[in-house]
This record gives C-alpha cells, structure tokens and sequence, in this order.
C-alpha cells in the first residue's frame, strides 16, 4: 500500500465515527421530543381554610400551586368577593419559588363577615397549561373586639349657659345596636327628664329631646349605660357621664299685680302696698324696690314683706297714712329676679286716702294774746282770730261784745271801738263755724277806763301806736326819696341821650319850608365834595376830558384847579390859601359882562311854583322857592 493509501483510511473512519455518532444522535432524540409537558398544574393548599371561623380581618389570603405558574394574569384570575357579591379591591403578588400567590386587601376585611375566594381555571403554567380545576371556597372573619366608646357629645362635658331648649346628642366611635342604645338625663336633684330618643339608622348616634325646657341655671347629668353595644355585641368599657349647665334666665321679670288699682279713692289709712311679680324674685333686692310718696315728694317709710311661694311683695307704712291725701307708688327697676334680671321697666299707680271725719274747726291763734286787758275810751282795740277747718270747709265768723251779736262783722278780724263814756267792762267773743259742727270760740274781757284814768297806761298804748305811725311815715318817706332820685336820674339820662342825638342828626321836617331860599355859596357850589359842580349834570353828555389843565385866579394869591377828567364835573380846588371867595350878586356862574345880557333875556319861570328862576351853568335853574329844579 502506497504511503498516500495509508493516508487516505484513517480519514475515512473519522468520517464514519461522525456520522454514526450524529445517527445515534438523531436516533435518541426521536422519544425526547414526544416527552412534552402535559401536566396540568392544581392548587396544593389556599389559606384560610374552606368554611373556617373567626378568621382575623387581618389573615392573608394564600393560594399554592403544584408548578410555576404565569403570574401576568394572576390578579385578574383570583377573585375575593364579600357575601353581598361584591368584589373587594385587592392586590396580588406572586413567589415563583414556592409557587404561592397571596392575595391583599386595599382596604381592611370587615369584622363577622363572610368572604369568599375564586381561582380561575383560566391559571395557566409556563408550559401553558390550564389549572386542572377552578377552585373556590369560603371563610368568616371574626368579631370585633375592639369596645365602643362615645365620640363627641353635645353639649359638650362641663358646658355652660346651654339653652333651655336643647337637645342630648350622643356619636359613637363605630356602629352600635340600635336595639341596646339609651340615655338617661337627670336634674341636680336626681328627677329624671322626660323626653323621646331617636337613633340614627347607621347606628353612629342617638339624639334625646326633653319634653318640656330645661330649668334656667339647672346643672343636668347625661349617662350612656355600658351595657350599649356594637355591632360585633361589645359593649362599652364604662358608663359614659357627663354634666351641663343650662343657661340663665334671660327674661325681665315684670309687675303683674299692683294694689291699689290705679286712681283708688277712698283708701284706708291702714292701707298696705301689694306687688305681685311674674316670677321668683330676689328678696333682698326688694327693700328699696317700692317707694310711697306724698305729693311734696315726701317718701312714707314702709317696712317690706316677700311671699316666695307667691312671688308677692307686701308693704306695710311705718306710720298711717294721712287724710284726704295723694300718695303714688312706684316700683323701680332695681328688683332682680333669681337670675340677675332687672324689673323690665317702672310701674307707678296712684290713689287718695279717705277724707278726714268731719270734725270742728281749730283756733291755731288769736290778737290780742292776752285775754282780759284794760283799754282807753276813743281808742279802736284790733281783734283777729287765726283759724282753719281740717275739712277744708267754709268758715263763718261771729263777733259778740257783751252777747250782742255784730252782724256785719263776719270775718276772722273786728275792730272794738269804745265810745266816750262807755267806761266798763265788756266781753268780746268771736264764734267760727263750718256749719256743720260745733264752732270754736274765744273770748276776750276788756275794761273800759276813761283817758284820765291812768295817764301811764293810756300814754302807754298812745306811745305804742305812735310809734307805728312814726314807722311807717319814716317808710314813706324814705321810699319817695328813692323813687324821686330814680325820676331825677332817668330824666338826666334823656336829656343826654337827646342832646347826643341832636348832634348826630337832622331834626325831621314834617312842614314844607315854603320861603324864599338863598341862591348857593361859591363854597357849596366848588369847594364842598358833595356841592353841585362836583356832581355830573343829568341833562349833560360828557365828552374827553381837556389835556391842558386849566387855572382860575381870584382876588389875592393863584388857585390851581383841576376841571375833572370829564367836562361837566365841578372843579375841584387843590390850594386856596389866601384865596377871597365873593358871592355871586345875581346868580351862580354869571358874572358882570353877563349881567346885561341876562336882563334883556326873556324871564324864566319855575316848573314847579310859577316863580322867577335863574339860569345856571350846564342849562340848570335855580329858584328861589324850590331850589335847584
């Protein structure tokens, strides 16, 4: 065998071996490839267990499978339901090592509540075969045992000045029994309050409402038993207790009964003031709540008595009433009530006493003083009587001198006049009477004794009375002195007032002055601000005053005169030292040359009075009788 035949073998057999080994190869993997996954996967175990009981609300919720599976469609294929149907919002997560799925609640489970848990057929594992069989079953949660308690509370524990008119309100921290819920309310002395509950349908809260208002300034105790319930059956730890105040009284208390009645006549002396008020009333604000007056203003004390039961004031005058008098009552604002509240506004009634019994007038007083005395013939003895009628009748007097009756005499004073020669004694009586009862008399013994009797006695009473007469003649005197001087000094006063008058003003005319008047002065005419030429002419059309100013000369020294800005004006003298003023002989303006050719002009007669008239400057007339026309 040739070297390159040699060569060419072993290569052969390294072909071959190759290929038998790639036969051998295909060969085994025929029955490999007819072994595919086939096995459908199935759930091992699901927790909680099917039908269990009393399952915390906080349990996870597990399901294992016999393989991996693909977790994609695991949320939507494991279902948790409640027993209303509802699906529960949840969320899935997957473990691909021990093949469990574990499913959680967004919100937490509910306590007593049965759920139930569905894994769909539709599972699949990662060969893509279903779940052998869907599975589903059931568990309960378990009770609460969380105990309720009371949440808020209106009003509030401790609450003051609550209204009268409010309701209890109890909220719960959770659902209660309605079955087991109830409230009691009682005053400061143990009554309970009579009232209705309602209770809300969710069972959160329960509302008492009072039959009748709460007592003004009453403290109130609200209980909420322990023996309420939850739903779950838990009742509270402890009874729930709380206090409230209710409010005080807001309302005025007010008069409701005030005797007497208002404009009573014919009232007792013995009288008592009777004030009933609307309300309980605070006694010791009562002592100077009432005031009695007289119509001077005087205030009767008065002692007072309160009826608490009655709510009635009683007053009772420390001294009786007078007769036949006005009194009024008022009763201020300054009672209280229990609760602090002022009488809502003053009451005020009036009424008058019985008049006084019928009784004789009163002698308070009489002149002389006293009542037996000696007295002179030719003298006037004065007798008066001060008297009054507690009736207020009409009094009629009499006077007697020794039981002679003096008819005119029949007012309080009489005048006793003995005669010359009526020497003796005599008994003057004055009787005064209302006419319906006794009359009050006094009398007074006088001895007549003649002037010469006793020069001391009599000189004495004609001293007495002349003294008097002294008096009052020195009285005159000295107030028409006054008077007199008071005369003399507003006459001064007049005067005065007069002449000041006169040199202020013009006496006034009441006659017209129908005499020749005197032609104007040069003074009046030129010199005076307010004479004639110094006044525009009415009939006279000014024109542009002359720029060269113009200068009139007179007897002695120049006078430099300003014509005016217009023609027409009075010139107005600037200097007229030295300067003589002559009169004008016929008339204002006209001067010697003029004389002649104003007589032989026609004569001129005045408008107004037919007289003879002179023509002045700038067309004016002057007349003797009326002036200037």
């Amino acid at each position: 065998m040739t070297p390159n035949g040699s060569h060419r073998r072993p290569r052969t057999g390294t072909v071959v071996v190759t290929a038998l080994l790639c036969i051998a190869m295909l060969a085994a993997s025929v029955p490999f490839a007819s072994a595919i996954d086939e096995i459908k996967p199935y759930v091992v175990r699901y927790s909680p267990s099917d039908g269990a009981t009393d399952i915390s609300i906080s349990a996870p919720i597990t399901v294992d499978f016999s393989e991996n599976v693909i977790k994609d469609n695991l949320p939507s294929y494991l279902t948790l339901k409640n027993n209303k149907g509802f699906i529960i919002p949840k969320r899935t997560e997957y473990d691909n090592k021990t093949y469990r799925a574990t499913l959680l609640p967004i919100e937490p489970l509910k306590y007593d509540t049965l759920y139930i848990v569905i894994v769909s057929q539709l599972i699949q594992d990662m060969a893509g075969n279903p779940l052998d069989r869907a599975v589903q079953w059931t568990f309960n949660t378990t009770h609460e045992k969380i105990p309720p308690a009371v949440a808020t509370s209106n009003p509030d524990a401790g609450a003051q000045d609550v209204t009268i008119n409010t309701n209890v309100t109890i909220t719960f921290s959770e659902p209660m029994d309605l079955m087991s819920l109830s409230m009691e309310v009682r005053d400061s002395k143990g009554t309970p309050v009579i009232g209705n509950m309602t209770k809300a349908e969710n069972g959160l809260s329960m509302v008492f409402k009072p039959m009748f208002a709460l007592g003004y300034g009453e403290t109130y105790t609200v209980t909420v038993p322990r023996t309420v319930k939850d739903l779950a059956g838990n009742n509270m730890a402890a009874d729930h207790v709380f206090t409230f105040t209710a409010q005080l009284e807001r309302i005025r208390p007010r008069v409701i009964k005030l005797e007497p009645i208002e404009s009573s006549v014919l009232i007792e002396l013995g009288q008592t003031i009777t004030v009933g008020f609307s309300e309980p009333m605070n006694a010791t604000t009562l002592a100077g709540a009432v005031r009695i007056s007289t119509p001077s203003g005087d205030v009767v004390p008065a002692t007072p008595y309160y009826d608490q039961a009655n709510f009635v004031l009683t007053m009772r005058p420390d001294m009786a009433l007078q007769y036949q008098t006005l009194y009024t009552v008022t009763v201020l604002t300054v009672a209280e009530d229990l609760a602090g509240n002022f009488l809502d506004r003053e009451y005020v009634t009036t009424f008058q006493t019985v008049p006084i019994p019928q009784q004789s007038p009163v002698l308070n007083g009489w002149s002389p003083p006293d009542d037996e005395f000696n007295w002179y013939e030719s003298q006037a003895a004065p007798f008066s009587v001060i008297s009054e009628d507690p009736n207020g009748d009409i009094l009629v007097y009499t006077w007697s001198v020794n039981g002679e009756v003096r008819e005119s005499e029949t007012f309080e004073n009489f005048v006793f006049y003995p005669e010359p020669g009526s020497e003796g004694s005599y008994k003057i009586e004055v009787s005064v009477s209302d006419g319906l009862t006794t009359p009050a008399k006094h009398f007074w013994i006088v001895h007549v004794i003649a002037p010469e009797g006793e020069d001391g006695g009599g000189g004495g009473d004609r001293t007495i009375f002349t003294g008097r007469v002294i008096g009052l003649l020195l009285l005159v005197v000295i107030v028409s002195a006054i008077l007199f001087y008071y005369y003399m000094y507003l006459m001064d006063r007049k005067r005065e007032i007069i002449a000041r008058t006169r040199l202020r003003l013009r006496p006034l005319k009441l006659t017209r002055d129908v005499g020749p008047k005197a032609p104007p002065s040069y003074e009046e005419l030129y010199l005076r601000p307010d004479g004639v030429y110094n006044r525009p002419s009415p009939a006279f059309k000014p024109i542009g005053a002359p720029k060269v100013p113009v200068t009139a000369g007179g007897v002695g020294r120049m006078a430099t005169i300003d014509t005016g800005p217009i023609i027409g004006q009075g010139p107005k003298l600037l200097d007229a030292k030295e300067v003589e003023i002559r009169r004008a002989e016929v008339g204002p303006l006209m001067t010697k040359a003029d004389l002649g050719r104003k007589a032989t002009s026609a004569v001129r007669t005045c408008p107004r009075c037919g007289g003879k008239v002179i023509e002045a400057a700038h067309g004016r007339i002057w007349c003797d009788q009326d002036g200037w026309v």
